[in-house]
This record gives C-alpha cells, sequence and structure tokens, in this order.
C-alpha cells in the first residue's frame, strides 16, 4: 500500500477546518505504509505503531476534539513531517493526550530513535486553526487541562 487514509480530512475555510470526519478514529492495529498517512476524526486514539517507509512521507493526525497516543507507541516516518493537530475546528476544546509522563516516541529517521537525531523531518504539536502560511499545519498551541495529561511541559 503506497497511501493510507482515514477518516474524512475536510478542507480549510477562511484559517479553520471544516467537514472534517466527526467519528472517534482508533488505531488498533500496527500500521507501517510506503506513503504518506493521514488519520482524520474527532478523536484520534494511537494504540499502535504507526510507520511510513517511504522517505519524506508524512503522517498526519488531526482531530477537532483530542489526540490520545498510549504509552511505548511509535510515529516513525523516514524523514517525513509528523504533524499531530488537535482542535482543529478551533472553538479550544481539546488537546493532546500522552499516557505517560513524556510525548517521546516520535521520530522521522528509519533507524533507531534518538533525542539528538530527527532524520530531517519536522515534528509539529498544535492546535487550533490552521497556519496561514502553510494549511497542512497548525498555528495555535495544542492545549488541555488536568492533573492526568501533561499539556506543555515534557513534550
Amino acid at each position: 500500500m503506497t497511501e493510507l487514509t482515514i477518516g474524512k480530512p475536510g478542507r480549510v475555510s477562511g484559517s479553520a477546518v471544516v467537514s472534517q470526519s466527526a467519528h472517534a478514529i482508533s488505531i488498533s492495529r500496527a500500521v507501517s505504509i510506503n506513503g504518506p498517512v493521514g488519520v482524520y476524526g474527532s478523536v484520534v486514539a494511537v494504540n499502535e505503531n504507526i510507520t511510513t517507509t517511504a522517505t519524506d512521507a508524512t503522517v498526519t493526525l488531526r482531530a477537532s476534539a483530542y489526540i490520545h497516543v498510549t504509552t511505548s507507541k511509535q510515529i516513525r516516518t523516514t524523514g517525513g513531517d509528523i504533524v499531530l493537530w488537535s482542535d482543529s475546528d478551533a472553538n479550544n476544546g481539546a488537546g493532546l493526550r500522552k499516557a505517560s509522563e513524556r510525548l517521546q516516541l516520535l521520530c522521522t529517521t528509519a533507524s533507531t530513535c534518538t533525542t539528538t537525531n530527527t532524520g530531517g523531518g519536522d515534528i509539529v504539536i498544535g492546535g487550533g486553526n490552521a497556519d496561514p502560511a502553510n494549511t497542512s499545519r497548525p498555528v495555535g498551541p495544542a492545549a488541555g487541562s488536568g492533573t492526568t495529561y501533561n499539556t506543555h511541559r515534557n513534550l
């Protein structure tokens, strides 16, 4: 397979994403694709690893509510970008959740992930409206609340 899209990506209208899939999406089996991966929904839960093996292929997870990445699961590209975009409807109603203290398993290199080697791809964690300069990325921060999930520290 050379591309995977789950859910309806919607479109950017002004600076907000509209007509995006309103269903919760759960990745419950490991995904390894030789191309870009896009997952779009109200909630995106990553319960298994997501890998793209094609050089420079992007992994985009976009949720109108929140994105949850289960402990020890990896999102990995081969030099491509990783975009985690919560609150894509820009109503300040969601954020990014990680089931442990740190969101540490994002890696844009095909080899071993380290804290000093990204492999060239950008790792974008944000929320809200689309960036006017690049509508495939959010312009605002990923937000959240509570004591169970960290929102701004340890990312």
